[in-house]
């Protein structure tokens, strides 16, 4: 935790500075759901909680972005959602949209039937969190900066995310990135 905390506030240093570069490279869709599915189920330990990724069939696999922060933003936002939700289901779907006969939006879909994250929570920067530990004298909260540092990401490689928090019936994250694929005339579906 220690580790993973550090690891925040640089992150968050790199932003505030403009310093973090979007590091893009060849990459399969593939993969990114198998190291998604990994890291949830290495983390997952409620027992009463179903994990599940559906895939729309017709994205393209033969992409070229940046996988590394892909990664990490779905990571932080499922781990997020699961942190929140005692019993139920945590779901990701990943659907897309082709925009250009080069360039996909793909739409990370993910719902959990417990959490509650209050619209202040989502918005909160990193300043914010600083103002609430100088006022309660308390640590500032890992899960948090984690959260925020996501945020970050999806700004810097020009994506975007929608909260949706519907009371008894969970909390809905809605992230939109742009990617290019690789291999446009392929039938390249995961």
């Amino acid at each position: 935790k220690m580790l993973d905390l550090i690891n925040s506030m640089l992150d968050i240093s790199k932003l505030e500075s403009n310093t973090m570069r979007v590091e893009q490279k060849d990459y399969l869709l593939g993969s990114l759901i198998f190291d998604i599915n990994k890291n949830v189920l290495e983390n997952k330990t409620k027992e009463n909680l179903v994990f599940n990724i559906s895939v729309n069939q017709m994205c393209p696999n033969n992409l070229y972005g940046d996988y590394e922060k892909i990664l990490k933003i779905i990571n932080t936002v499922l781990l997020n959602a699961i942190s929140y939700t005692d019993y139920g289901e945590v779901k990701l779907n990943i659907n897309c949209e082709k925009k250009t006969e080069e360039m996909y939006e793909f739409i990370f879909h993910i719902t959990n039937s417990g959490h509650a994250m209050q619209v202040e929570t989502f918005n909160r920067t990193f300043d914010d969190l600083i103002k609430l530990s100088d006022k309660s004298n308390t640590v500032i909260d890992a899960s948090s900066l984690r959260f925020i540092v996501a945020k970050g990401l999806i700004d810097i490689i020009g994506g975007d995310i929608e909260f949706i928090n519907e009371e008894g019936k969970g909390t809905q994250y809605i992230i939109k990135i742009k990617q290019k694929i690789t291999n446009p005339n392929g039938l390249n579906v995961v």
